[in-house]
């Protein structure tokens, strides 16, 4: 706006480069605040919620990444250029794995797996698992 203002938009994004450089610094609490923040302020734009995802399960929230990665995926998965995709399920079958869910940890690096057939560390830690757990 022409008055000085910030957009929300504008505040979003400035409260997500404070919240990496928090997360950069492994300030996790304050990077969760600000992720947080971002998104109450109404923007809902995926990164924001995998950035918070990330911070929640470096911080040992498990549950939390786990909610966040798997509304990216709701939201997203069509449209997502298939490496993203990929990378998004092995996030979330990390976190399943840190969790004892081998089941879905499992499933993920399979997903991830498919959908980039390259992944070969999704493939590798799905074979370990299944190797493992099943």
């Amino acid at each position: 706006p022409r008055d000085g203002t910030l957009t929300s938009l504008q505040q979003a994004h400035i409260k997500l480069l404070q919240g990496q450089s928090f997360y950069a610094e492994v300030n996790l609490q304050d990077a969760i605040n600000c992720f947080e923040t971002a998104i109450r302020i109404g923007t809902e734009d995926s990164y924001i919620h995998e950035a918070l995802g990330n911070a929640y399960q470096d911080a040992g929230d498990y549950d939390r990444a786990i909610a966040r990665y798997l509304l990216v995926l709701n939201r997203m998965a069509n449209v997502m250029e298939p490496k993203k995709a990929s990378n998004l399920h092995v996030e979330l079958a990390a976190a399943y794995e840190k969790k004892q869910d081998f089941t879905r940890a499992i499933e993920h690096y399979f997903r991830a797996a498919q959908i980039d057939p390259s992944n070969l560390s999704a493939q590798r830690r799905a074979s370990e698992l299944s190797s493992q757990h099943l």
